[in-house]
């Protein structure tokens, strides 16, 4: 399956990053530390661990990081 995984900054500075399945008509944001998180190390820590799940699991993952363009 393919899965869109995108991270965002929402101005007030915290990180979330949102999980678009194939199929799925919209994006959904993830939770835990992967939502609102103020913390980039905690965050980035937590899509490191997501992405090796997803991979382990045999998904197609699709990363775009907007937070640092």
């Amino acid at each position: 399956m393919l899965i869109d995984l995108k991270v965002s900054r929402h101005p007030s500075g915290t990180l979330t990053l949102t999980r678009k399945d194939e199929g799925d008509r919209m994006a959904r944001d993830c939770e835990g530390p992967l939502h609102l998180n103020k913390d980039g190390a905690s965050f980035y820590r937590a899509v490191a661990h997501m992405l090796h799940v997803l991979h382990r699991e045999g998904h197609n993952v699709s990363y775009t990081d907007t937070a640092t363009n």
